[in-house]
């Protein structure tokens, strides 16, 4: 998985045991790692860019594709949002896991915290 600015912001530690118990080889997992990153990538997108103003778009889709792994984003879409990134990632976080458990059929419960946490394993 490549580093991305807002990485740190999005906790998979569900979907991170659930990858390590179903894959048989590394190949297998890197290839879901792949598929989750680029599923979170495309889901956090599409909330900055939903919440950012159009006359912003290219140039943070700039900085973005230039330096994807600069933390310095985030001041930046601070910012620039209606709210701190740091909130509509947890709101996005938690749809993605919800959806992330859907898609591998994993069952999660939400704690006081937001976070999303396993329930059991089918």
């Amino acid at each position: 998985m490549s580093k991305i600015f807002f990485d740190h912001l999005i906790e998979l530690e569900d979907i991170k045991s659930y990858i390590e118990d179903v894959s048989e080889n590394f190949e297998e997992k890197e290839d879901l790692w792949n598929l989750v990153d680029e599923f979170i990538n495309h889901k956090v997108l599409i909330t900055i860019l939903t919440n950012l103003d159009t006359e912003y778009h290219d140039e943070f889709l700039l900085m973005f594709l230039d330096r994807p792994y600069d933390t310095g984003i985030i001041d930046y879409l601070d910012d620039r949002l209606p709210c701190p990134l740091c909130e509509l990632i947890i709101e996005t976080r938690s749809k993605v896991n919800q959806e992330l458990g859907e898609i591998f059929e994993i069952r999660f419960k939400k704690k006081n915290s937001g976070k999303v946490m396993k329930k059991s394993k089918n």
